[in-house]
């Protein structure tokens, strides 16, 4: 598979040519979008096994509106039933994306939650040996690095999870690679595009903070144009001809 390397202008490309996508069916998107989130909501409020069922679900969903953006480009009209399209093929796979990004998330947590106890430990080891008034400085200072670590240590240990499942969906479904090599892949075409991707990050989360001012309605068009942009950057980096 051809991984290559982009130049960082790309990045804030990636978000115009994605919200270009929108435009060329700005209705049909606001409902798809909705839809997304509202199938996504109510799977997630089903006790036990709705949580499961999302995160098992979410990478044919995604998989179905990249083919929507692909149809798009393509010259064809965007449908509802797009939102659908992962389950008429690849499913299984696209599920196991789903499994693999739950449990590598899971892993995640416990490691938090262990690091979480350890300076628990200390700050109650501490508390031991001092008397509450004199330690209270120093009990200020170990949990203000102790914050500090654990931000640390979430970010690096979320950031390659989010690198190996950006564009695993886009694999399964138009490459047809199966779940462990497109979490590679995609792993891989993310850390060759870093620059970009930091661009790309930087615009994603300030039109997000714009769009979640008005009462959060600006995420009809920020969904959308997410998207869009994956379709777009996954058309760069994996396609020699987009």
């Amino acid at each position: 598979m051809l991984i290559q390397r982009v130049v960082e202008g790309r990045g804030l490309s990636w978000v115009t040519e994605g919200f270009a996508l929108f435009r060329a069916a700005p209705l049909l998107w606001m409902v798809v979008s909705l839809l997304f989130l509202a199938v996504l909501s109510l799977l997630s409020m089903v006790p036990l096994f709705g949580s499961i069922a999302a995160t098992l679900l979410q990478p044919v969903l995604v998989a179905g509106l990249l083919q929507g953006c692909r149809d798009l480009d393509r010259g064809h009209e965007l449908r509802i039933e797009h939102l659908f399209a992962g389950f008429s093929e690849k499913t299984k796979p696209l599920m196991m994306v789903g499994l693999l990004l739950g449990l590598a998330s899971i892993g995640v947590v416990l490691v938090l939650a262990a690091a979480v106890f350890g300076t628990g430990v200390l700050g109650s080891a501490m508390m031991d040996s001092a008397d509450w008034a004199d330690g209270m400085p120093q009990l200020t200072d170990r949990a203000t690095l102790g914050v500090l670590f654990l931000l640390t240590l979430g970010l690096l240990l979320s950031v390659p999870v989010a690198m190996a499942g950006w564009f695993a969906p886009a694999l399964v479904m138009f490459d047809d690679v199966d779940a462990w090599d497109a979490l590679r892949a995609s792993f891989i075409g993310c850390l060759r595009n870093v620059w970009p991707f930091l661009i790309y990050g930087i615009a994603l989360l300030l039109l997000l903070f714009i769009a979640l001012v008005p009462f959060g309605l600006g995420l009809l068009l920020w969904i959308p144009m997410l998207f869009g942009s994956l379709y777009v950057s996954y058309n760069d980096i994996y396609r020699s001809v987009p």
